[in-house]
Formats: structure tokens, C-alpha cells, sequence
């Protein structure tokens, strides 16, 4: 939130910012209060449990040309906004949009993630497809953290709530099974390279055995859901 108030406006643009709190346990709300008076805050409450509920809670609720979506564990570039909206008008037909994600880990990472972590940096929801804006296509798809759909086609689509996070399940696929679809129904993407968001990733997910789980609960639930 303290990134989201440093954020650059283009002049001409309004914006909202909407939060879900998604049965948290922790002091969000008396946080979201602290930033109400600085960020044009619209606090949302979504009791039925996952991240694919928590979106169709803010997709229902979100208003405006654009719908722009990122993680509460991200943080979010000056830049970011200013360079969604200039993508906005230099592409008015495209209905999908996604940003470069670099990596912020806590402290200095083990020496074996560092090694691995070409491999394995889109379990960690890290992505860069380079600084063209190439059309995106089911083989090079934004990630969770940073993507943008024009509000109108996106009001057609939701997520599936049997994909993504929920609780302890460390899965994901919501965002991509609804890129998926729309790029499959004839929609349009597009790559936005300066829209960037650094990914928090913590000490507790510096482990082998958060990565082994990750892996698994993603892959479990692909399997189950095709």
C-alpha cells in the first residue's frame, strides 16, 4: 500500500484501488484504515475461502475502462500505472495486458536457489519476456502478480474458483486458465516490459520444502481440474 501511494498518475486518469480480505487473520483491516486517507481505497470482504473467489469478489465490485490486478505481496513500481495506461491507448483493441516481475528476496537467498532459480522462478511467480511489447500467445502468458484486461470483455469472463490459492493449497492456474480463454476466443495480448512489480519472497519460501510443496499442490490441482 505504501508503494500504491508513491504511485505516478497520468493526468486525465481516474483510479480506485480495491482490496479483498479473504477471511484474514492478521490486522489488514486496521491497516487498510491507516492508508484510506492518502489511496482511493475500496475495502472488499469475501468470506467464501481462495483467490479465485477473492478475484470475482473485486471483478464484481471494480468499475472503470481497465482492470488491473496484482498481489499483496508485490510491490509496485512509480512507473507501474503510468505505463499501463500509455499501453492502454497505443493498443485500444488489445484486451489482455501483462508486466515484466523481478524477484525481492529477503536477505540473501541459499546459494541452491540461486543456482535452480532459472529453473523454477515461475513457482515464485517471477517472470521478464523481454523489452519488446510482443503479442502474448498460451506459450507466453503474463503471471498472477501483474497483468491488466480491458473492463468490458473481462465483466464476460471470471475466474474459476476451483483454481488458485486457497488456505495452505499453494496452487495456482486461475489467472492462467482465464488468459487462456480469452486469448482462445480471439482476444488479443499484449507484453508491457516497463510495467514492473518486484515479488516479495520471504525467508519461509527459500526452502526446498517450500518449493517441493508449492510444486505439487500446483500440479495436483491442474491434474484434478483437467
Amino acid at each position: 500500500l505504501n508503494k500504491m501511494s508513491q504511485l505516478i498518475i497520468t493526468e486525465g486518469v481516474t483510479w480506485e484501488l480495491l482490496v479483498v480480505n479473504n477471511n484474514s487473520l492478521d490486522n489488514t483491516e486496521e491497516v487498510l484504515k491507516k492508508y484510506e486517507p492518502v489511496l482511493p481505497l475500496k475495502r472488499l470482504n469475501e468470506t467464501a475461502l481462495g483467490i479465485g473467489n477473492a478475484r470475482n469478489c473485486a471483478l464484481r465490485e471494480a468499475s472503470g475502462d481497465y482492470i488491473i490486478w496484482t498481489d499483496d505481496d508485490a510491490f509496485v513500481e512509480k512507473e507501474w500505472l503510468v505505463e499501463y495506461c500509455n499501453a492502454f491507448r497505443r493498443f485500444p483493441d488489445t484486451v489482455l495486458f501483462g508486466g515484466t516481475i523481478d524477484p525481492f528476496f529477503e536477505g540473501e537467498p541459499p546459494d541452491w536457489l540461486k543456482k535452480v532459480f532459472p529453473s523454477v522462478m515461475n513457482y515464485y511467480t517471477v517472470v521478464d519476456r523481454g523489452q519488446d511489447g510482443i503479442k502474448l500467445n498460451p506459450e507466453l502468458l503474463p503471471y498472477a502478480a501483474n497483468y491488466a484486461v480491458r473492463a468490458k470483455e473481462h465483466f464476460k469472463y471470471y475466474y474459476n474458483p476451483n483454481l488458485g490459492r486457497k488456505g495452505d493449497v499453494l496452487s495456482g492456474g486461475e489467472e492462467t486458465d482465464l488468459f487462456e480463454r480469452l486469448l482462445k476466443d480471439g482476444f488479443d495480448g499484449r507484453w508491457v516490459p516497463k510495467a514492473r512489480v518486484k515479488h516479495y519472497i520471504s525467508k519461509e519460501r527459500q526452502t526446498i520444502t517450500y518449493l517441493r510443496k508449492t510444486i505439487y499442490d500446483r500440479h495436483k490441482v491442474a491434474a484434478n481440474f483437467l
